[in-house]
């Protein structure tokens, strides 16, 4: 699949092949040095080191890659790597040639090395690995691992991963080669939050931008064997996580809804072709839903507070076809000197409305500090004292001598307090601005609430802000 689709064909890079997947949002790179996988932000690679038999394994030298339309090959003797990119994923395989030596009685073994952003963790018994980033989100799958030999026999393959290495085994005790080993890399597998055994999650899928929906036609609703339902998952950052479950509101036993889906937007088709209308068994019915969203509200279009106090209003959330995210809130618009909180920060609907507090804070002015003032005589004195005691201390010798020293030991304490008098004091409080608290004035203040895991949904409610003083 994709060779007849030049949307996944690969062109000639400067270092080799780059093709792109539009239906995974993937893009490869093909060098000399293996290939490269990136997803939004994230990169992974793999090289293939050698392969032979249990962990006798014979390396490979490295060789430049060739392409025809949707397909790379690295040819080396005796065994040929592949990659085809299609709307599935990108298909990565070995053709063999022939066993790697004489049989050991341990597993044929294909090594490669890994390296890039993602975590390797082993899952599935072995036939899958996921990819995940360093908070232990899943970004990437390499997955649907089978081998098979020239006679179409299925072999039993597994994988194995030890630190930055990946091994890929299979036993080909009697098979006929060549033998083709053949696993995807994928960008998700998605699962029902709610999955059972028989549910037929996957019969159908449809995707519209961001947004999946896949049915699962016999999945028990309450009672109703085999009634059915439709999961709706959203894409954001590279993560698809499911935001709702639609059900039919008259759906019975055996209606098989989700037998067929289609999706456009924000609009949902779900298919029930057994369906009982009126008392015509097995009729069928289509259903038109809209995809899960949410509206918010504010208890009040005004808000009127006096600066220094704060106000409140209530924010409401309500979901709309099964919305059941979480949403946080944010807000802008509001003066300087004027902050909003929320009370609950975010909330989660689960079928029905629920609340958070929004309040606004303010702040009051407050009075400026001024120097003490200091009267303009104050500096004379500084100046006079000490040009009277000069003066007085050149005056010649009298018989009163002991009156003279007394004199000028007085004038001379005057003059230290003068001087201490015209600095301003012993201290004081310096200058400054205060606070001129919020502005008065009136202000439209824009609410947004966000749902996580969402993309870009996201519901914005305004509210009329008047400051007074």
């Amino acid at each position: 699949m994709g060779k007849d689709d030049s949307a996944y064909w690969v062109h000639r890079s400067a270092q080799g092949f780059r093709g792109k997947n539009p239906r995974h949002a993937l893009v490869a790179e093909f060098t000399r040095h293996g290939a490269e996988v990136r997803s939004h932000n994230l990169r992974w690679g793999l090289a293939t080191r050698g392969y032979g038999y249990g962990d006798a394994v014979h390396q490979v030298e490295a060789v430049p890659p060739q392409a025809n339309a949707n397909r790379v090959e690295y040819r080396r003797e005796g065994v040929t790597e592949w990659y085809e990119n299609g709307p599935l994923g990108l298909e990565q395989g070995f053709t063999l040639a022939h066993p790697p030596g004489k049989a050991t009685g341990q597993a044929l073994t294909v090594e490669l090395a890994l390296r890039g952003d993602l975590v390797a963790v082993l899952e599935s018994a072995g036939k899958a690995i996921e990819l995940r980033r360093k908070n232990g989100q899943a970004a990437l799958r390499y997955t649907g691992l089978k081998a098979r030999d020239a006679t179409g026999r299925e072999l039993r393959s597994w994988l194995e991963v030890r630190g930055e290495r990946l091994l890929v085994r299979v036993e080909d005790g009697g098979a006929r080669y060549p033998v083709v080993v053949d696993p995807w890399v994928q960008r998700a597998e998605l699962t029902a939050s709610d999955g059972a055994f028989f549910d037929q999650f996957g019969i159908s899928v449809a995707v519209s931008g961001s947004t999946a929906v896949v049915g699962a036609n016999l999945h028990t609703v309450g009672s109703n064997t085999d009634q059915g339902a439709a999961y709706v998952f959203v894409e954001s950052g590279g993560t698809w996580s499911q935001q709702a479950e639609l059900t039919a509101s008259d759906g019975g036993k055996y209606d098989n809804f989700g037998w067929s889906v289609a999706a456009s937007g924000s609009t949902a088709v779900v298919g029930a072709f057994q369906h009982m209308v009126g008392s015509n068994t097995q009729q069928g019915a289509a259903y038109v839903m809209g995809t899960p969203d949410f509206q918010l509200s504010v208890s009040t279009s005004n808000l009127t507070i006096v600066a220094g106090q704060s106000g409140n209003a209530v924010l409401t959330v309500t979901p709309v076809n099964g919305f059941n995210s979480q949403v946080s809130f944010t807000c802008s618009g509001l003066p300087s000197e004027a902050t909003c909180s929320f009370n609950p920060t975010s909330v989660t609907p689960n079928g029905s409305t629920v609340s958070s507090t929004l309040t606004i804070n303010t702040t009051a002015a407050s009075a400026e500090r001024r120097a003490p003032s200091v009267p303009r005589w104050r500096p004379l004195y500084a100046i006079a004292f000490p040009v009277l005691g000069t003066l007085l201390g050149t005056f010649p010798r009298r018989r009163l001598e002991l009156h003279r020293r007394r004199l000028f030991g007085f004038l001379l304490l005057l003059m230290v307090v003068a001087a201490q008098i015209s600095c301003g004091g012993g201290g004081g409080s310096g200058g400054g601005g205060g606070n001129p608290g919020t502005s008065a004035g009136t202000y439209t203040v824009s609410i947004t609430a966000s749902a996580s895991g969402a993309g870009a949904a996201n519901s914005i409610a305004t509210l009329t802000v008047t400051i007074t003083h």
